[in-house]
């Protein structure tokens, strides 16, 4: 019997991340992943934004063997549906139709980060299966004992998405998004030269119109991004959610947090004209994606948008020798600009029997649909016939 067999592993419940705990568990993320990142998680905590006055109250799931930690999953216990980005209000309003309460739920994400990665961290001498595994035999007791409706898991990577075992019940979602992805480009220019002559012509004008009207783009990194560049940046992320009406998520605090501890994974993207700052969008990368997330303009402008958050994050991932741009989630703008449909999934674990059957039965033709409208919108990339032919789904 191997030594992992033999390991005795509890699982703990946590309320929030401390330091130690973040030391302990940085040095597993070794894919880099900005958003795993427990120090990611606790600026969160720590700035505010995930509180119970939001809707999130931590929850961790601390893997442990006596007083080893051995595993980390980030959890929170929700009541409301905001910031996941995986729709679930129409369920949420069926169980209240008929007398029941969806919320509490709980849910293992990263707050407001639509995007995949790892959802789970662990000492090299434990697997994600082995830990997934027992999490999920645990699972059952805990949502019955606790009187919560549900277990969700959004956006995680292949490694870390919990897979079907015995007496297990759980529902597959999928979704689609729309990635870039590097294909050994030397730069912008071979990037275009894929595309179709009208589609590559029409990103050029888009480039060229911006120039003309007097606006200029500076990428800045790492140590370079100062605090009173966080501060502007949070003026015109917040004028944005203004503009909508629509409250933002994130603080001032938080971003500062963000420079301070994971400076050297941002990256600012500022738009000027006439040596104006105008607008600008931070992103965050590891070693091989580069992930843009926040975006905020004191002016609408005609292909502003499209400048600062896709062409040039293009132009850094190739010059950076990134695998993969990750944008966001939604916009189906972005497939004539050569990001490609990419299907997500999240796995939900309900509760109620009857509720259970009929949220898998309505996932099971969602699937049906996604695959469907991520075959129509491949038809819809802007590459030429025979690069078309070699696009993947």
């Amino acid at each position: 019997m191997s030594a992992i067999k033999q390991m005795t592993i509890k699982i703990e419940i946590c309320d929030g991340l401390n330091p130690d705990l973040v030391a302990t568990v940085c040095d597993w993320n070794t894919k880099q992943n900005p958003f795993i990142n427990p120090q990611f998680l606790m600026s969160l905590e720590l700035s505010s934004c995930v509180t119970s006055n939001s809707g999130w109250v931590a929850q961790h799931v601390l893997f442990k063997s006596g007083s080893k930690l051995l595993g980390f999953m980030p959890m929170y216990l929700k009541f409301n549906s905001s910031g996941e980005f995986v729709f679930d209000w129409d369920w949420a309003r069926a169980y209240q139709e008929h007398g029941l309460d969806y919320y509490p739920k709980l849910i293992t994400a990263i707050p407001f980060i639509p995007s995949v990665g790892p959802r789970l961290l662990h000492h090299s001498s434990v697997t994600s299966a082995q830990l997934l595994e027992l999490w999920q035999r645990a699972l059952p007791a805990l949502l019955t004992n606790n009187q919560i409706s549900g277990w969700h898991c959004l956006f995680a990577d292949q490694e870390t998405q919990p897979k079907q075992i015995e007496n297990s019940e759980f529902i597959v979602r999928n979704d689609c998004q729309y990635h870039w992805l590097n294909q050994n480009y030397a730069n912008f220019e071979s990037f275009l030269a894929r595309f179709k002559s009208r589609k590559r012509k029409q990103i050029k004008k888009e480039r060229s119109k911006l120039k003309q009207q007097g606006f200029r783009f500076e990428r800045v990194q790492g140590d370079q991004i100062s605090n009173s560049m966080v501060e502007e940046f949070y003026q015109f992320y917040q004028s944005t959610y203004d503009r909508y009406g629509h409250q933002e998520h994130l603080n001032l605090s938080f971003f500062k947090l963000l420079r301070e501890h994971q400076s050297s994974q941002l990256l600012l993207i500022r738009a000027f004209k006439d040596d104006v700052w105008q607008a600008a969008a931070l992103c965050l990368f590891d070693n091989e994606t580069l992930y843009g997330r926040y975006w905020g303009s004191h002016i609408e402008q005609q292909g502003l948008h499209f400048e600062t958050c896709y062409y040039q994050g293009i132009e850094f991932c190739i010059e950076n020798n990134l695998l993969k741009f990750d944008p966001g989630t939604q916009g189906q703008h972005k497939v004539v600009r050569g990001f490609e449909p990419t299907l997500t999934t999240s796995v939900h674990v309900i509760e109620h029997a009857q509720f259970r059957h009929a949220i898998d039965e309505f996932c099971k033709k969602e699937r049906d649909w996604v695959g469907q409208y991520m075959m129509e919108a491949n038809q819809k990339l802007p590459f030429s016939m025979t690069e078309n032919e070699s696009v993947k789904n």
